[in-house]
């Protein structure tokens, strides 16, 4: 169902349940328009072609305006104009709270900080994709394991950034091999893991 759809269902469902009033539907707003800028509406134009021509030199804009008497128009105003625009809103799959969606409709995780660490649910659930996307892929969760321990190297200048950046391009080939199956994950083992014994200079 559209939202529109949603909002008259649950609005007719409190006449027929619950005995109440329409809350959304059924109160019309009471509606005007005007000019922007505003037209000296004191000048008495003589024709209404007086009038055109000067909307027009002006680029007279027409805004339709809406009467709100209270807090309860306004939330229904806010409501029907969210619904009317047709706006998807999803729950978030990390936190569960509601969202609407940005750059894509299929959309699953919000923008939301997670308390306590600096990452989004649409970070963790990044995390959480790859995890189980890795778990499916030959070789992936042992490349990654490798590839954390020598960045730790790297950072620390156990290895040179040069030394790790070119690793990385031979290690990542032969994962790709792996995933293909032209050889196995213990192979790909052996020829990527090759700074086990690297030490921080000074250190035995």
């Amino acid at each position: 169902m559209s939202n529109a759809q949603k909002l008259y269902v649950l609005d007719q469902t409190r006449v027929i349940e619950n005995k109440q009033d329409n809350f959304y539907i059924n109160k019309p707003f009471n509606v005007f328009y005007r000019a922007v800028p505003n037209l000296d509406e004191r000048v008495e134009y003589k024709t209404s072609k007086d009038l055109i021509d000067v909307v027009k030199r002006d680029s007279t804009e027409i805004k339709e305006l809406y009467e709100i008497k209270d807090m309860n128009d306004l939330i229904r105003f806010e409501l029907l104009k969210f619904v009317s625009s047709d706006i998807e809103f999803k729950e978030c799959e990390n936190c569960h709270q509601y969202f609407i969606p940005v750059n894509r409709k299929d959309e699953i995780y919000c923008n939301r900080p997670i308390k306590g660490t600096e990452k989004t649910c649409k970070d963790v659930g990044a995390m959480n994709r790859h995890k189980e996307k890795a778990g499916d892929i030959p070789g992936e969760k042992e490349y990654w394991r490798v590839y954390k321990r020598y960045k730790y190297k790297a950072d620390r200048k156990i290895i040179s950034k040069s030394e790790f950046n070119q690793w990385n391009y031979m290690a990542l080939e032969l994962k790709q091999e792996c995933a293909e199956g032209e050889i196995t994950v213990d192979d790909m083992l052996k020829r990527i893991e090759v700074f086990e014994n690297r030490k921080k200079v000074g250190k035995k």
